[in-house]
């Protein structure tokens, strides 16, 4: 990222239904014993007397001794008698409703009637009384809803860094910053959304993101940055090694621009972003791409990707990632751990805590270690931090960590930085912060 800085001195499943009555069984259904027993009387339509067949059919359908009696004294009358049972209350339910709530109808003939016996069995005991319902066994069963597969290839990283708003809601927010309009963040909005639907829709380089846990994060959360960054200036640091909403360094001699330039020293080596991206994505960006905003976007969200999950690893605890991120977006991830493990740091505030400490030693008239709340007009948000500027005129000297030397002023604005970037991400700015 850029190290210009702003004017206020910092940088930017499903089982078969059954019926009710099945539920406690687990074998399904027990059939009820007796379940046709003395209480069961049935009479079929009478025949004419006077036909010998007719008086044989009689005796043989009615009396104790008849075809259905003789059945039911022996064993296996039972369980046939219990099976008729079952037919007749599941089958014959809509029946028994008609006879018990209305009239036989008379051109319909003379209407056989059927007797409810008391049903005590326990796969029945919740229903009580002498008529009622029960589903038909042969109704189908539901279905368990269908899932559908999950094509690894297809599946989009979870969106999981912060509490997702719609684009009203991300615009209401950012044009609290002073000196943001509604159209500014609106299609810086746009810029950003666009390249996370690109970045979603290539399947390798997804695949790629999946490899190595990168989950994206949503459009209010990657414009923090690019506000601090750029302010949201598409065209900003057009003239200059820095370009775009997220300030992304060019390539040096980029062919396409310079296709016949001569080369009167070595050639400067690539250090950009835009060459991690090719070598690590895969993906082949010139300097012409950094002033199109969508694809300044896209090579701003993946280079901090690979800032955070690719360069600092598992180093770094997952909670302070984000603001470890954004602090060595600003001054280089090497330098960011040699400090860190110099430092012996073992959370993000635990690093701000010791650096703070340590600059304030080296540059007692300048600066002093105070944590304070600090009041950022120029943003509109406040956060707290661990040094005070106390004369900001001249040089705030260097300091040697870990063997290699650095510029305490960016060391000091870089802490200044990724809490910037923290609290707008997280906080609403206020539009009058800077008139109170």
């Amino acid at each position: 990222m850029s190290p210009a800085y702003n004017n206020d001195g910092c940088d930017q499943k499903g089982d078969d239904v059954l019926p009710d009555f099945l539920d406690d069984h687990d074998d399904g259904f027990e059939p009820p014993p007796d379940i046709l027993g003395d209480s069961v009387e049935l009479k079929t339509p009478m025949v004419p007397s006077d036909s010998s067949d007719n008086e044989n059919h009689s005796r043989e359908t009615t009396g104790p001794r008849s075809f259905i009696g003789r059945l039911a004294s022996s064993t296996r009358a039972k369980v046939l008698a219990s099976a008729v049972g079952i037919f007749l209350v599941g089958v014959g339910g809509a029946v028994l409703d008609r006879s018990s709530s209305s009239s036989p109808d008379p051109s319909q003939g003379k209407a056989s009637t059927f007797k409810m016996p008391k049903i005590t069995t326990p796969a029945l005991k919740q229903n009580t009384g002498a008529i009622f319902h029960v589903t038909p066994i042969e109704t189908a069963p539901q279905k368990a809803p269908e899932v559908k597969a999950i094509n690894e290839e297809e599946t989009v990283p979870l969106e999981t860094f912060h509490p997702l708003k719609n684009k009203r809601e991300v615009v209401e927010k950012y044009s609290k910053v002073p000196g943001l309009s509604h159209t500014e963040v609106a299609k810086a909005y746009d810029a950003v959304s666009d390249a996370l639907k690109w970045i979603k829709s290539d399947k390798k380089l997804l695949k790629k993101l999946k490899k190595h846990d990168i989950e994206l994060g949503n459009p209010e959360f990657y414009l923090a940055i690019a506000i601090k960054e750029s302010a949201l200036d598409p065209k900003a640091g057009e003239d200059r090694k820095y370009k775009g909403y997220f300030q992304l360094r060019m390539r040096p001699d980029d062919p396409d621009e310079n296709k016949t330039a001569v080369k009167k020293k070595p050639p400067e080596k690539d250090r950009s972003p835009l060459k991690d991206i090719e070598q690590f994505f895969d993906i082949n960006f010139g300097n012409k791409e950094l002033l199109q905003p969508r694809e300044n976007a896209i090579s701003g969200i993946l280079y901090y990707h690979l800032c955070r999950d690719r360069y600092l690893g598992h180093d770094i605890p997952e909670a302070d990632k984000d603001l470890s991120t954004y602090f060595s977006y600003n001054v280089g991830q090497g330098a960011f751990m040699n400090i860190w493990d110099s430092l012996g740091a073992t959370s993000y505030e635990d690093f701000e805590i010791k650096l703070s400490k340590l600059l304030a030693d080296k540059a007692p008239d300048k600066i002093k270690y105070n944590d304070h709340p600090y009041e950022d007009k120029t943003y509109g948000i406040s956060y707290r931090v661990h040094l005070e500027l106390i004369d900001s005129t001249g040089d705030l000297g260097s300091i040697v960590i870990g063997g290699s030397e650095y510029d305490v002023g960016k060391l000091f604005r870089a802490m200044r930085y990724a809490r910037t970037i923290d609290s707008l991400a997280h906080d609403d700015p206020d539009e009058n912060f800077a008139n109170k």
